[in-house]
């Protein structure tokens, strides 16, 4: 769970009872925890991506030391398992979206790697260290290599839908 908090000078958590507009903290908390470390065995991983902000959307990679960014594989959204796993190197996640990935940290035994937030939008503060989200602390050894493959077809019964050339649906969206 990714969020963004607002603390007081005294450590109190800013109320957004109040709030009725847009609210977006100065701190970064994965699992309620400010800008956190993992330790992860040089192997893959399954994280499940949930932005529990209120206003905040993310777009999250994860970089090694020298700021390249790394390919990692998108599983599911809210709609549950893809059909297959599609690799990308980040993920725009929007207020109360979901999407699970495998990241593979097998090519970096002994390093520290880290996931940062990179969405600009016009109205949208970057505080502080907003673009910090976690970082890997990746070890040199591997206990259990089981459960370590994706396999190549994740859901077998997704109906794609068929292309158009149309538009089919027309929204008007307001805010008030």
């Amino acid at each position: 769970m990714i969020s963004d908090k607002m603390y007081t000078s005294a450590g109190d958590l800013v109320s957004v009872t109040d709030e009725t507009q847009n609210f977006y903290g100065d701190v970064i908390e994965v699992n309620d925890q400010p800008w956190p470390y993992f330790s992860v065995e040089p192997r893959k991983y399954r994280f499940r991506l949930y932005d529990m902000s209120m206003s905040r959307p993310f777009d999250l990679h994860i970089e090694i030391s020298n700021g390249d960014w790394i390919d990692f594989q998108v599983i599911a959204s809210d709609s549950g398992l893809f059909g297959a796993p599609v690799t990308t190197n980040n993920v725009i996640l929007a207020m109360g979206e979901r999407y699970e990935i495998v990241v593979d940290f097998s090519q970096y035994a002994g390093q520290s790697l880290t996931m940062k937030n990179t969405f600009t939008q016009e109205g949208v503060p970057q505080l502080g260290n907003t673009d910090l989200i976690m970082s890997f602390v990746v070890g040199n050894d591997v206990t259990d290599w089981s459960s370590n493959d994706v396999p190549s077809t994740l859901n077998p019964n997704i109906a794609w839908p068929k292309s158009k050339t149309t538009v089919d649906h027309s929204y008007r969206f307001e805010h008030g």
